[in-house]
């Protein structure tokens, strides 16, 4: 049974032009123990996504239908009160810029223990010393002179593992990272990863990571929900999608993977492979295509793309939204012909 079930999840946004349908028929599994990427460009509504699960939607954005399903509640049914007795408890989450998601008026410590002690009836000392194992196990050089210390006094790297330190103090079931390691170099990201990944094998905790960078989430992840303008578009087990893309987008993004030893050849003035870029720009929301969303940069686009809505299509154990994998199969039962 999943921890996280999210189904035919719609999430809209009120602007000065009306409203707009922001996340469109998006579904997805978390088994206990697993972890599942979001993965897309900036704007293709992952990070929406993501958000309404832990029921943190900026102004203006609402749940318009679907079910998020954990711990055998519908968390879209729950009022505030109820949600807050769940966010940060069971579902906590990890914020894309630590220097917003951090108050810069208080100690690193005192927000720790404020989470802490909003879940847990324990003591001050308690909480600080359970504040202090947490800085320590997440990798902070000094767990004590980090405690007393201002975002503002850390480094981005200290700054990210007190977030992460904030989220898994209270041992989540489920725990949520926004992009987590983009403003990271590559070494500070794989010591980030690697304590998540600990961490679920150690407790079993399901992981919901958000990323534009599938090289990263090849790493740590077992299945990957591509998504592109809204809409999930191939969803599969990680090792199977990245040896063997399905859709034509998914294809665009595992070429512009960029290879170390090549790019390196080039610092040194030596030719090597350019990287293949995508052209054009996803679809505003407002003006969307009357077909295949993908459609106006497919390199694969045929008459049936431009002018119908393709369904989700059964694929190796997943799902892809492409005409190319038409064929006989019916389409998936997650098919939102109504919603596309």
């Amino acid at each position: 049974m999943a921890l996280l079930d999210v189904r035919k999840l719609v999430v809209c946004v009120r602007g000065p032009q009306g409203t707009t349908t922001i996340v469109d028929g998006v579904s997805f599994s978390v088994p206990e123990e697993s972890a599942v990427a979001l993965v897309g460009e900036s704007g293709s509504g992952k990070s929406l996504t993501a958000f309404s699960v832990i029921g943190l939607l900026p102004p203006g954005a609402r749940i318009d239908r679907g079910s998020i399903q954990f711990d055998n509640r519908d968390l879209v049914t729950l009022r505030d009160r109820e949600m807050r007795r769940i966010r940060g408890a069971r579902i906590a989450m990890v914020f894309q810029e630590p220097s917003t998601a951090l108050n810069p008026v208080y100690t690193i410590g005192s927000q720790i223990v404020e989470a802490v002690r909003l879940h847990r009836d324990l003591s001050s000392k308690e909480a600080r010393a359970l504040a202090e194992h947490w800085l320590g196990k997440v990798g902070m050089p000094s767990p004590s002179r980090a405690f007393g210390s201002y975002p503002h006094e850390l480094s981005g790297g200290m700054k990210q593992r007190a977030l992460l330190a904030m989220a898994l103090v209270a041992q989540p079931a489920l725990l949520i990272a926004d992009e987590p390691t983009s403003s990271l170099d590559r070494t500070l990201e794989a010591q980030i990863l690697d304590v998540v990944m600990q961490e679920r094998e150690a407790r079993k905790m399901g992981v919901v990571l958000v990323s534009h960078d599938l090289a990263t989430v090849a790493e740590v992840t077992d299945r990957v929900v591509v998504m592109y303008a809204g809409q999930v578009v191939e969803e599969r087990a990680t090792e199977s999608l990245v040896r063997a893309p399905a859709h034509p987008y998914t294809q665009a993004l595992i070429a512009s993977i960029p290879n170390p030893s090549a790019h390196a050849a080039r610092k040194l003035g030596a030719p090597g492979p350019r990287l293949p870029v995508l052209g054009g720009a996803p679809p505003r929301f407002d003006d969307l295509p009357p077909g295949c969303r993908f459609a106006p940069r497919c390199p694969r686009v045929f008459d049936r793309c431009t002018t119908e809505r393709p369904p989700l299509y059964p694929h190796d154990e997943g799902t892809v939204r492409c005409f190319l994998y038409a064929g006989a199969d019916e389409a998936s039962d997650e098919d939102e012909r109504g919603a596309a």
